[in-house]
């Protein structure tokens, strides 16, 4: 099961507001078939996909007790 932190939920509409739609779906894709994961910084895993040619979507969590607790994501724009 994945929850979302209060701060996640408002991120929808600050991406939103700022012309970058990120939709629910694409967050738990993130989380479902990252192109990388980084668990260096235990409790946080970061996790990481590709949504375009110019952006990485990057996924903050935590696995608590058997669930997934998506603590912020934000798009990374790709160097060219």
């Amino acid at each position: 099961m994945t929850h979302f932190t209060h701060y996640a939920d408002h991120k929808f509409e600050v991406l939103r507001r700022h012309g970058f739609v990120v939709e629910r779906e694409s967050v738990m894709q993130v989380l479902e078939l990252p192109d990388i994961i980084d668990d260096t910084r235990r409790p946080l895993v970061y996790a990481q996909r590709k949504i375009d040619t110019h952006h990485t979507l990057r996924v903050v969590f935590k696995n608590e007790a058997g669930a997934t607790r998506v603590i912020t994501f934000y798009p990374v724009r790709h160097e060219q």
